[in-house]
């Protein structure tokens, strides 16, 4: 996947012409969100940065199209999640500023339910009640324009930001409520071309939430089933190994930080996730 989305990236950026080489190429940027999806999943977390920083240094793209947007809106929020960074997907904002958003609804509902997400998880809930608030305003602008499939994934949003406020505010039976809620309403719906997949499933969500409240049993089928829908992803895998390591399934824990260490081979940076699994399978 990689491979080839670069492959993707260089052909896009080499049709730009001398005059233009400073502008932004939807295409580029298309298989640019691809890119990242790919590094972040190996632990190359250096090659996705250096990517998330030529994005973020865009200032005008050569067409203001869905696309675009959603690489602008899903790159930095894919960054700051993948890595369970909550206190920095809080801090995210769209960029570049002078592009009309107000025209795509449904990609600025990316960033936004990141830095709720965010927030939820880092205990800002004043923060997080302010973005759940700005997801239900995008996802009635989406209806008014009869774009119903993108309405549907941001209410699905809606419900794992208000999950993860209930989480904070100790509210755990209906934390766990919502959580499921989006959890059915995103199986239900199809991935979209635009993207290689939603910035974080809902259903790794749920397996955190359970880890969260000492339920590692639940937490591990959850991952094992977020897994079959959205595979050899490095948080699904380590997600599953840690649920399995706690809840004493040796074998299972085995099986999948064994997965984590041969996807993440290559990987360019530190990453907890590796490191505990290295630990794990060298003491057996």
């Amino acid at each position: 996947m990689v491979a080839s989305d670069r492959a993707s990236y260089q052909a896009a950026k080499d049709e730009l012409k001398e005059t233009t080489l400073g502008i932004g190429t939807y295409d580029a940027l298309h298989a640019m969100d691809y890119l990242v999806f790919g590094y972040l999943q190996q632990g190359q977390d250096r090659a996705a940065r250096e990517l998330v920083d030529e994005v973020l240094a865009i200032r005008q793209v050569n067409v203001e199209n869905f696309v675009a947007a959603y690489a602008f809106a899903a790159i930095p929020a894919r960054y700051a999640l993948e890595r369970g960074d909550w206190v920095q997907a809080a801090k995210l904002e769209l960029s570049p500023k002078d592009m009309a958003w107000d025209k795509f609804p449904q990609a600025e509902a990316i960033l936004v339910f990141a830095r709720g997400l965010g927030a939820a998880r880092s205990g800002d809930v004043p923060a997080a009640t302010r973005d759940r608030e700005r997801l239900r305003a995008l996802k009635e602008a989406m209806a008014a324009a009869k774009n119903m499939y993108w309405a549907g994934q941001t209410d699905f949003q809606i419900k794992a930001v208000d999950a993860w406020i209930a989480f904070a505010e100790q509210r755990h039976d209906e934390a766990l409520k919502r959580m499921r809620q989006a959890v059915a309403l995103e199986v239900a719906s199809d991935k979209h071309p635009v993207t290689p997949g939603n910035v974080v499933p809902s259903r790794e969500l749920l397996g955190d939430m359970l880890m969260a409240m000492n339920r590692p049993r639940e937490a591990f089928a959850e991952f094992e089933q977020s897994l079959r829908r959205d595979p050899n992803r490095l948080r699904g895998l380590y997600g599953a190994a840690r649920a399995a390591q706690v809840a004493g399934n040796r074998q299972a824990a085995r099986e999948y930080y064994t997965k984590l260490v041969t996807l993440t081979a290559e990987a360019d940076t530190h990453r907890a996730e590796i490191e505990q699994a290295k630990r794990y399978l060298k003491m057996r």
